[in-house]
């Protein structure tokens, strides 16, 4: 009975070890993947503060960041799917990207070269009018 006893002991310890050694190598599971980029104009300067939009097509589920100093942006923590990726700055046109797959434990690369866009400018002129004597030939004012 000390035998079999020795032996149950002897098979525990050695399961408990097998447990431990692939409890180590396994590591944490990833569910996530993101898309990152930079903004830039045609000339290649980096636009700071530009909004950029994630929006996964499947769920609708939409994540929003904005680019820092150097034009660049992450979006992390982006469940698995395609994504419309939709780049916005103020005086220039919107750039978006459609069919980005993002997949688990992956990063999507999305650089945007947004054009200069339509600059609209309205100017209001408030002044009063000179009246002008028009019944005579000589210029003078009323």
């Amino acid at each position: 009975m000390q035998k079999v006893g020795k032996w149950l002991f002897g098979l525990a310890m050695a399961g408990l070890m097998c447990v431990l050694c692939f409890a180590q190598s396994a590591g944490a599971q990833v569910l996530y993947g993101s898309v990152v980029g930079s903004v830039r104009d045609a000339s290649g300067a980096a636009i700071p503060d530009a909004s950029v939009t994630a929006l996964q097509q499947e769920t609708r589920l939409s994540r929003k960041v904005v680019s820092d100093a150097a034009g660049n942006y992450t979006i992390s923590t982006l469940p698995a799917g395609t994504y419309t990726i939709t780049v916005s700055a103020q005086g220039f046109k919107t750039f978006d990207k459609t069919a980005v797959p993002v997949v688990i434990n992956g990063v999507a690369r999305v650089d945007a070269t947004l054009e200069v866009g339509a600059m609209t400018q309205t100017v209001e002129v408030r002044a009063q009018t000179q009246l002008l004597q028009s019944d005579r030939a000589d210029v003078h004012r009323i």
